[in-house]
């Protein structure tokens, strides 16, 4: 039998963030899944340079790398399994974190809802996720959020273009 110390084994843990955003779950699940605007929600910050692929359908792929210092830090993968129009997105998640520190392999089931609200739209977003170091609980939250952040930027963004 494999003896793993305490320090290695795998934490399973599931995160939750919900926003609403003021438009419908049609025109907000079409600005989420438009890859123009996803690309960009992946470039602003961290991942600034290293968004690879951007392919949002049943099996596409989006593809971006995290840089620290000018070194790659990590890789991320994400698969997209079902995307019900104005509905939900169900995808899977790999990250691969390689440096001097350490190695470590983050997975993540994650599915997002996209529930009406009158004239609103809010998602909820569910992360369900295997990871050795349990600061990765945070880092998922604080990933969701900074997400949200960013895309409800990249909105308001478009609708005052829009009015001019």
């Amino acid at each position: 039998m494999i003896q793993m110390s305490e320090k290695k084994k795998s934490r399973h843990f599931t995160v939750v963030v919900r926003r609403e955003f003021p438009m419908s779950a049609e025109d907000t699940y079409s600005a989420w899944t438009n890859p123009e605007i996803r690309r960009s929600v992946l470039a602003d910050g961290r991942y600034k340079n290293g968004v690879k692929e951007v392919s949002i359908s049943e099996g596409g792929v989006e593809r971006y790398e995290d840089r620290w210092k000018n070194r790659l830090y990590g890789t991320t993968t994400r698969r997209y399994v079902i995307l019900l129009p104005a509905k939900m997105i169900v995808a899977q998640s790999e990250t691969s974190v390689e440096g001097d520190m350490f190695d470590q392999h983050f997975v993540r089931q994650e599915l997002l809802l996209f529930k009406s609200k009158g004239a609103s739209c809010e998602i909820v977003a569910s992360d369900q996720c295997i990871s050795i170091e349990p600061f990765f609980v945070h880092a998922a939250e604080d990933s969701l959020n900074e997400i949200f952040n960013t895309f409800a930027d990249k909105l308001e963004a478009n609708i005052k273009n829009a009015a001019v």
